[in-house]
C-alpha cells in the first residue's frame, strides 16, 4: 500500500513547489483518507489549477495558489450536514481516492439546505456587484459575473439533485451546449428573494451576463 501511495502521489503532485510538496507527502502518509477532487481529478485543468486534496483524520486548512487541503474527522463524514453538502456530492461523484476507501461516498445526498445556501451565495454576489458596480474597474466586473453565472449553474445541477462538477466543466458546458442560456435564465428566475429590489438586481445581472455567451 505505501509504495501504490507513493506513486500515486509522486504523480498528482509533481508540479507542486517544495513547500507545498513536503506539506502533500505528510498527509498522504499521516491522512486515514486522501481524495484528488476537483479539476485535477477530472484532468480539465489548466497549467496554473491549483490541487485541491480532501483529507480525513488530520486537523488541516491550507489554501495557497497551487495547493487547497480541506479536511474533516472521521465523525464529521458520517454527519449528515456533510453528506448532503455541494461539496461532498462534488467529491463523491469526481474524486480520485489515493489513501483509504471513501466509503462514506455512497451515503453523499444533496440537501435542501444546500440548494438554500447557494441561491443565498447568488443573491449575495449579485449584491455586492450592484453595490460597487460604479466603484470598480471593468475586468473585474466581467470576473464578477463569470462568478454568478458558475453558481447558478451549480444551483442548476443542486435543484436536479446532481453532483456539481470543476468550473472548466461548467465553462464549456456555458460555450457549447444547445439552449445553455435559456435554460440558465429560466433558473434565475426562480431564485427567492426578499424583495423587488433584489429581483430587480437579479435580472438586470441576467442582462448583462447573457450576452457573454458568445
Amino acid at each position: 500500500m505505501r509504495d501504490k501511495l507513493s506513486n500515486a502521489a509522486q504523480g498528482i503532485a509533481e508540479f507542486l513547489p517544495a513547500r507545498e510538496r513536503r506539506l502533500f507527502d505528510r498527509l498522504a502518509e499521516e491522512s486515514a483518507e486522501v481524495i484528488v477532487f476537483g479539476s485535477r481529478a477530472t484532468e480539465v485543468h489548466s497549467k496554473v489549477s491549483d490541487l485541491d486534496i480532501f483529507c480525513i483524520g488530520l486537523s488541516e486548512r491550507f489554501k495557497s495558489t497551487r495547493l487547497d487541503i480541506v479536511s474533516r474527522k472521521p465523525s464529521e463524514v458520517e454527519d449528515l450536514k456533510w453528506l448532503g453538502s455541494e461539496l461532498a456530492g462534488h467529491i463523491a461523484a469526481y474524486g480520485i481516492v489515493i489513501r483509504g476507501r471513501g466509503d462514506w461516498r455512497s451515503a453523499t445526498n444533496l440537501s435542501e439546505a444546500a440548494i438554500s445556501r447557494k441561491e443565498r451565495r447568488v443573491i449575495a454576489l449579485v449584491d455586492g456587484l450592484w453595490t460597487y458596480w460604479d466603484r470598480i474597474h471593468p475586468e473585474f466586473r466581467r470576473k464578477h459575473l463569470t462568478t454568478i453565472r458558475r453558481e447558478v449553474q451549480r444551483l442548476q445541477l443542486l435543484v436536479a439533485g446532481v453532483a456539481v462538477p470543476p468550473s472548466p466543466t461548467l465553462d464549456h458546458r456555458w460555450k457549447n451546449e444547445y439552449e445553455a442560456a435559456e435554460k440558465w435564465a429560466r433558473s434565475v428566475r426562480t431564485i427567492k428573494t426578499s424583495g423587488a429590489g433584489a429581483r430587480d438586481r437579479l435580472l438586470r445581472t441576467t442582462d448583462l451576463i447573457i450576452p457573454q455567451r458568445h
